[in-house]
């Protein structure tokens, strides 16, 4: 990780304490030991009832103890914040606390609420990168390779950013592009991405990915695979409804199909 990038690292967890946010405190502790950076966690309940239910300490005292046991192990300094602002809904709140972060970080549940979604969604749009990882895989403490899906624009643009800021000292990025018609121009710019990320420290090579009838989603998941991407990395677009429906949606693709590995999304 690029020390000199990242210095905040946003979670936010359900109250009581999922095993999705187990696994996403865990790597941004990790992460903010090696940066020298700070964790910046926000423990709330979207779902204020079972909070309640006395089954499982649902309090913020039991979140924070078990928050903080967790950063001490790793070594990293952590704060924890509670919801302060009910006027905001509960997406804006990990939004708004994620604008002043250079990273968020989110575990995945393997049921995804309404909450979660709306959560995930604001967060991408409204707040900055958010890494999404799938609970029931442990992600590595290092990503040694992380694959950016390219395309010329400003999403993909500051998907290679965020993925260079999150890129360690070994690491390699790989620019994949879907290949379409007339995209001489395209495949240009991406084999300047690479340019881009070695400017910075970054190993990174170029490679058109054929489309082969898929989907731009599903062609990206399958060069992941094919490449062993520990992370796959993509420039988050917010389409109208009738461009959705017409030419679908990467962004769409990834939060209702799940995720398969770790995704950093960058709105």
């Amino acid at each position: 990780m690029n020390s000199s990038l990242i210095r905040r690292i946003a979670v936010r967890v359900e109250r009581p304490l999922m095993q999705s946010d187990e696994v996403a405190v865990r790597l941004a502790c990790n992460l903010a030991k090696e940066a020298g950076a700070s964790v910046q966690a926000l423990a709330y309940a979207t779902n204020v009832l079972s909070s309640q239910t006395g089954e499982v300490d649902g309090s913020l005292a039991s979140a924070k103890a078990e928050l903080e046991a967790w950063a001490q192990e790793a070594g990293a300094p952590i704060v924890v914040h509670d919801r302060t602002n009910f006027a905001e809904g509960i997406g804006e709140t990990f939004a708004t606390l994620l604008q002043l972060c250079d990273l968020g970080i989110l575990g995945v549940p393997e049921q995804q609420s309404a909450g979660f979604r709306m959560i995930a969604s604001t967060a991408i749009f409204n707040g900055g990168p958010v890494l999404f990882l799938p609970e029931n895989k442990t992600p590595p403490n290092n990503f040694s390779r992380i694959m950016v899906g390219w395309k010329t624009g400003a999403a993909a643009s500051r998907a290679l950013k965020a993925a260079i800021a999150l890129a360690g000292t070994d690491s390699e990025i790989i620019i994949a592009q879907i290949e379409e018609p007339n995209t001489l121009r395209a495949d240009e710019l991406g084999i300047e991405a690479t340019h881009f990320a070695a400017a910075h420290g970054v190993r990174a090579q170029f490679h058109a990915i054929p489309a082969q009838g898929r989907n731009a989603h599903a062609a990206l998941v399958a060069a992941a695979e094919e490449f062993e991407a520990d992370v796959l990395a993509t420039g988050a677009i917010r389409h109208g409804p009738i461009h959705q429906s017409l030419f679908g949606s990467v962004t769409r693709d990834i939060l209702e199909d799940g995720f398969d590995r770790p995704t950093l999304l960058v709105g």
